[in-house]
């Protein structure tokens, strides 16, 4: 009988450590599973951040091809802005339909939005900006407004003076000035004065 009981014993004590050593290989691969996984996800995280850069870089890329092509297709003549604002020539025959047709001056109402524009803001304040004219939304028209000082475009209109004052360089559009600036890895231009 004892030489069962110390039979068991044994076989126990054999059964216990193999589990020891089944549980201490068990935690051994998940630690390095779990490690697998943290770098895993790790380069995953870095991969969407680059996708994501790529596709705001691509999107912005768009929208000013996109805007040339347009304003390439639609030229009717058409003067610049300046002042009050003459109508952008890409605006073309929306103009006309819009009753724009001998210019827009600040205040000015449209019911619809050009042909092609971006969406910019200044805190929470939103404004449609179309080839260096900037609107508001209000009701269901859009007003003319003057140039928010420190909103921020992807793009300037066309016929643009760089002016160059010591240092610092600047865009002149027809008095409204902006100033070039490095943002998620593109370049934006800011308003800096109307």
């Amino acid at each position: 009988m004892r030489s069962d009981r110390q039979s068991t014993r044994q076989t126990n004590q054999g059964d216990r450590q193999s589990n020891r050593g089944d549980a201490q290989s068990n935690r051994q691969d998940n630690a390095a599973n779990r490690q697998d996984d943290r770098s895993q996800n790790q380069e995953n995280r870095q991969e969407n951040r680059t996708d994501r850069q790529g596709n705001r870089q691509d999107g912005m890329t768009n929208r000013q091809n996109n805007r040339q092509d347009f304003v390439n297709d639609n030229w009717y003549g058409g003067g610049w802005y300046g002042g009050g604002y003459y109508t952008p020539p890409g605006w073309g025959a929306w103009a006309g339909l819009a009753g724009l047709t001998t210019g827009l001056i600040i205040g000015a109402t449209v019911n619809e939005t050009p042909p092609y524009y971006d969406t910019v803001y200044i805190g929470s304040s939103s404004y449609i900006y179309s080839d260096g004219v900037y609107m508001q939304s209000v009701n269901d028209n859009y007003i003319v407004v003057a140039p928010p000082t420190g909103v921020v475009v992807n793009y300037i209109p066309d016929g643009c003076t760089l002016i160059q004052d010591g240092d610092f360089q600047y865009y002149d559009c027809a008095g409204i000035y902006y100033e070039a600036v490095y943002q998620d890895g593109a370049t934006v231009y800011r308003v800096i004065e109307y």
